[in-house]
């Protein structure tokens, strides 16, 4: 069945960005331990950018495959759509030919909605546990009375240079410290019962987080595994973001701290899991807590810490470099259509020499099957005036098969025709100046021939 344009587009991205997510992991061994954790993090924004944008070189490798797939396919794509479909193709009283386009008729193009229709059902479920979330934690926050609480936040908001207001609360039943709000951030902690030093390390995390925009990815995050939800790595993916992020968090704070302050913030990391409130972490919120194996790791990561040297850092450039130009390479498979782009390439070679003099009689496309042959295949090109008409004489007694004709205007447009059985169908188009291309292709494994002569009339 032939796939239309837009999942094949996304296919293609999900292709792309796995080979960058297995890339990743497989080399994650080699730059654990070497590479800071910053860069661990926000690596991955490639990976989601990969996801997400429709964008590449003309060139690249899954646009290749793609339009692999699609030329090789194009025998069963005739064949199962007519079976599916039926195409209603009649003349017309006046032997205008009308056909209704096979894909976006047929099964195939329900791929598209079904992928849509899931997308959004789990894009909007996350947002709404989200903000119901949310509504609960900032429906049970008492405002900190605390002066001498509100000043040593001063304090360390100005150190950090925030220069949004940031409101603090405590609400009992929350798990653990977070930060929670897009555009009117809150710190929202557990209790107000926790020692000067725990306080200071969870607003330091937290702070770090919002000056970051750590939600933010984490929501494209989001958006990226709910467009890709059959794909399985992109749920990898996420849980290795979440881990990143919170073990980047930490790096950013402690780096330059001295050797007693990082034992006090691993202290506050360890007392976070003594908060026992019945309101669980939300997908997208930001936390101090964590579970005990990323606990584990990120104390090992605070105890083991070291300046980068410049040898690290220069690698993690080159890195960089080379998973996006990998992300380029990779590509993704374009809207355009194949037979378009390979037909207009063929007309800049070959420019407007003496070949696309227009035939005395004016027929500039004359396409035919030969006799038993049960399938068509041609292309060509010729030149048009500003307001000339191309006729199209279409003669078909083809069964069991569609025959498609594609023009292309020299702006690139594209216009189809969809043929099956319809004797005597006459179609007008009216020209632009410039190059014209066209190409026909079809299959009818239950014989027939058809005819297609195209006349320019001034």
């Amino acid at each position: 069945m032939q796939m239309n344009n837009i999942v094949m587009t996304v296919l293609s991205l999900s292709l792309s960005g796995s080979l960058l997510i297995t890339a990743l992991m497989l080399c994650k061994p080699l730059y654990k331990k070497r590479l800071s954790k910053r860069w661990q993090y926000y690596v991955w924004i490639i990976v989601i950018l990969r996801l997400l944008v429709p964008f590449s070189f003309e060139m690249n490798l899954i646009g290749g495959i793609f339009e692999g797939f699609v030329g090789t396919s194009s025998v069963f794509d005739a064949e199962i759509t007519y079976e599916i479909i039926a195409p209603a193709i009649h003349a017309t009283e006046q032997g205008t030919l009308q056909a209704e386009n096979p894909v976006t008729n047929g099964i195939a193009q329900h791929l598209w909605v079904i992928w849509l229709a899931v997308a959004a059902i789990l894009f909007v479920r996350k947002l709404t546990i989200y903000q119901g979330f949310v509504s609960y934690v900032r429906s049970g926050c008492v405002e900190l009375e605390s002066i001498e609480d509100m000043e040593r936040f001063g304090r360390i908001t100005e150190q950090m240079k925030v220069r949004r207001m940031v409101r603090i609360c405590t609400n009992k039943l929350v798990s653990s410290p977070l930060l929670i709000g897009f555009f009117k951030p809150i710190i929202v902690l557990p209790t107000i019962d926790i020692s000067e030093s725990d306080f200071t390390n969870i607003m330091l995390h937290e702070l770090t987080h919002y000056k970051r925009g750590d939600m933010f990815f984490k929501w494209a995050v989001q958006l990226a595994v709910c467009l890709h939800w059959f794909n399985p790595l992109v749920y990898l993916m996420g849980r290795e973001i979440n881990n990143a992020c919170e073990l980047s968090c930490d790096e950013t704070v402690v780096v330059k701290m001295n050797c007693d302050e990082k034992i006090a913030y691993g202290n506050t990391l360890l007392n976070a899991l003594n908060f026992t409130g019945a309101y669980k972490n939300s997908l997208a919120s930001v936390t101090l807590g964590a579970n005990k194996k990323i606990l584990k790791e990120r104390l090992e990561m605070i105890k083991n810490i070291k300046k980068k040297t410049k040898y690290a850092a220069a690698c993690a450039v080159v890195l960089t470099i080379v998973m996006s130009l990998g992300a380029a390479a990779a590509g993704v498979y374009g809207m355009t259509n194949r037979n378009a782009r390979n037909t207009h390439e063929t007309i800049e070679n070959i420019g407007h020499d003496a070949a696309l003099e227009t035939p005395e009689d004016g027929v500039v496309i004359k396409v035919k099957n030969r006799s038993g042959q049960r399938n068509v295949s041609e292309s060509g090109f010729f030149a048009a005036e500003s307001g000339q008409v191309l006729t199209l004489e279409i003669t078909s007694t083809i069964r069991g098969g569609l025959v498609d004709l594609f023009l292309f205007a020299p702006d690139g447009t594209e216009h189809r025709f969809t043929i099956g059985t319809a004797d005597g169908a006459i179609r007008e188009v009216e020209l632009t100046e410039g190059i014209w291309a066209y190409n026909v292709f079809g299959i009818f494994r239950n014989g027939g021939n058809i005819s297609i002569t195209g006349t320019l009339m001034n």
